[in-house]
């Protein structure tokens, strides 16, 4: 499986990186391949996919810090998943990807997480993977406890467990 995590770039600035990522990507998702993005990796995963991404906010100002986000039950996560999850992004998918299913929403983010029907493609908008160093280091507002964190991560260990089960 392959995770796609975030970045400083935006799917719509046709940087020569993303090019090449997108022609690796698009075939071996399409082949089966499990795939996971997370904030901009999700963002991307919807672009490949047709869905359209774009601001939150007109002035373009970026959410940041932790917001506690519900997730429909799926595939990855049977009985549902909530809880709280670090964000710290000015773009969102804003139109699911056809063969897509929304699996979360919140207020100023209609696609929190969407899955695709048939493959193993999965996109979470917040930072399940954060820790408390990807807090200091992108300077976002945290004032919980570090344990705050554990939610995400049981997200991303719910899809590495997927694919070790399924290889």
């Amino acid at each position: 499986g392959v995770i796609i995590l975030g970045s400083g770039a935006s799917v719509h600035d046709g940087l020569p990186w993303q090019a090449e990522l997108r022609s690796w990507l698009a075939p071996r998702m399409a082949g089966g391949l499990p795939t996971m993005g997370l904030c901009y990796g999700h963002q991307e995963l919807a672009h490949i996919l047709l869905g359209e991404v774009g601001f939150v906010f007109e002035d373009h100002h970026k959410l940041r810090g932790l917001r506690t986000v519900t997730l429909r039950p799926d595939r990855l996560w049977t009985d549902g998943a909530a809880g709280p999850l670090l964000v710290s992004h000015r773009e969102a998918v804003t139109r699911l990807p056809p063969e897509c299913v929304c699996l979360g929403r919140t207020e100023h983010v209609h696609v929190e997480a969407f899955a695709h029907v048939s493959l193993p493609i999965w996109g979470i908008q917040a930072h399940p993977e954060a820790t408390t160093a990807f807090v200091n280091n992108n300077d976002v507002p945290f004032e919980a406890d570090a344990a705050a964190l554990d939610h995400g991560h049981t997200l991303v260990d719910a899809f590495l467990h997927w694919v070790a089960e399924h290889s």
